[in-house]
């Protein structure tokens, strides 16, 4: 890809979707209006993105929107619209095209946990204070499914040109109350059960809230930091032939946050 284009790639698609509400399972945009929207970030990606079908052929993508109008008529909340026009975005596996939501009333709120794939699981690197007995516990489940069936699920939103990338989004997506929600993950918008094996062979449930951050996620900073301004236990983690373990260190003691 030539400089160019390169920069050319780098657009951020924005739909201003406005009076989206807070009440589950109430479409306050009409569906009509989604399917609108949805078009419309089809249209303007094939009509502004420089080699839009570099990573998926025309006819894939034109089966993804399908699968988001049926998507749509079916849907029961706004998330799960706004999940199908960004699955749309994502399909074309470009780190620098995506659609943002941040802006949107309540999409900024996170379950206060932090997450990362490792080769024998998905294990808390990070978590509420109050829950810091379960940093380095391994995840059976989240929300409505197994760990891994959910990080799946997240990877549909992710942006991303490689697996590297997209490994990197996902547990930021998990975590993000409202996309844990369009995506069937959890059942509402404020709660999120995790069930972990903890270090001495015993399976918990661990009810967490969401929380809405001060300021702007930080959680991209690394595997194991936490939202700034809330309270949070976090550990650097390694594995050592195969079995994890935790690793402490003058920066782990810095982000006990009080």
């Amino acid at each position: 890809m030539s400089k160019k284009k390169y920069f050319l790639s780098a657009i951020i698609i924005s739909l201003f979707l406005f009076n989206i509400t807070h009440a589950q399972n109430s479409l306050k945009l009409t569906k009509q209006q989604w399917l609108e929207d949805l078009h419309y970030a089809a249209k303007t990606l094939i009509d502004k993105h420089p080699d839009i079908f570099y990573r998926i052929s025309e006819d894939d993508f034109k089966r993804t929107i399908v699968r988001a109008e049926q998507k749509i008529k079916r849907s029961q909340a706004d998330e799960e619209c706004l999940i199908a026009i960004r699955q749309v975005v994502a399909s074309i596996r470009d780190g620098h095209t995506r659609l943002g939501a941040n802006n949107l009333p309540g999409f900024r709120d996170i379950y206060p946990v932090r997450l990362y794939e490792f080769s024998d699981g998905i294990f808390i690197t990070g978590i509420a204070e109050k829950y810091k007995k379960y940093v380095g516990a391994k995840v059976i489940k989240i929300g409505l499914f197994s760990a891994e069936e959910a990080f799946n699920r997240a990877g549909t939103l992710a942006f991303a040109d490689n697996e590297f990338s997209k490994k990197n989004q996902v547990p930021l997506i998990v975590i993000a109350c409202k996309l844990a929600y369009g995506l069937g993950i959890t059942e509402t918008t404020d709660k999120l059960s995790l069930v972990v094996e903890t270090t001495k062979g015993s399976h918990d449930e661990i009810i967490l809230l969401s929380v809405t951050p001060p300021k702007a996620n930080n959680m991209l900073r690394g595997l194991d930091s936490g939202p700034d301004g809330i309270p949070f236990a976090s550990a650097f983690y390694w594995h050592r032939k195969g079995t994890p373990f935790i690793y402490e260190t003058p920066r782990w003691k810095s982000q006990l946050l009080v």
